[in-house]
């Protein structure tokens, strides 16, 4: 079991490795390929180049960073963050929700 003090907070590597089994044959396969790869509580990002040399993202948010950007875009559930009262977000007194979402990661090529 890991020790969670130890775990880092961001995971990145130049190369990934990806192992497969086909689905016809059973066979394991498993291939190095030149993608980035960076990964925090948000998700994880592959970076490569595409067939005319451009980068491209690919990035995959974890159910917790979806839920906050749900909730950033006025989709999430209905609910008050606050604990004192309730209220909708059109009130004229100010105070801390408590949601911060810092995401490092490209939106492009969803």
């Amino acid at each position: 079991m890991t020790n969670p003090e130890l775990a880092p907070e961001v995971i990145e590597a130049e190369q990934v490795t990806i192992e497969i089994i086909d689905k016809t044959t059973g066979r394991a396969y498993k291939r190095e390929v030149p993608l980035s790869y960076k990964e925090n509580d948000n998700g994880i990002i592959l970076i490569g180049e595409n067939a005319e040399g451009q980068t491209s993202e690919i990035v995959f948010l974890s159910s917790i960073a979806l839920s906050k950007l749900k909730d950033l875009m006025g989709k999430g559930p209905d609910q008050s963050d606050c604990d004192d009262h309730d209220h909708h977000h059109d009130h004229d007194h100010e105070h801390d929700h408590g949601v911060e979402l810092d995401l490092d990661f490209s939106m492009q090529s969803l």
